[in-house]
């Protein structure tokens, strides 16, 4: 991701980072249905079919964790990437008046303001457009 960023800014002529449209991650909204992480049913007594739920349960966990992992690492790492590439924020002091009997001798507050951002779609309305399936 690195190397792709560092070719993009190279080919713009840019060395900073302003916006990240991020539209990493599946296009499908849904897990898979539980009946993909059913088992095998084989009639037997009830340890045997503790085992078969704990099966079930865990398989049922890995898709879980397979569907967070497609959908929110991706999104993050694309996010991580681009941040050292963010330009500097603006720093502001501001001098606030809360009410009339405020000190004029007190200290002005620092304010940070990020210059980029970062906008997460969804890719769902991409897999539903004409340009998906």
């Amino acid at each position: 991701l690195r190397n792709n960023l560092l070719s993009a800014l190279e080919e713009l002529g840019e060395k900073n980072v302003s916006v990240v449209v991020n539209n990493a991650g599946i296009s499908s909204p849904f897990m898979p249905d539980e009946e993909e992480a059913a088992v095998d049913d084989t009639a037997g007594n009830g340890n045997r079919n503790k085992e078969k739920e704990l099966l079930r349960l865990q398989r049922r966990l890995d898709q879980y964790d397979d569907y967070i992992r497609n959908n929110l690492r991706s999104a993050f790492m694309v996010s991580e990437v681009c941040k050292p590439f963010f330009p500097p924020p603006i720093i502001q002091e501001v001098h606030r008046s809360g009410n009339n009997n405020s000190n004029p001798s007190a200290k002005p507050t620092t304010i940070h303001r990020p210059m980029a951002s970062i906008i997460h779609i969804s890719s769902t309305r991409a897999h539903s457009s004409e340009f998906g399936p």
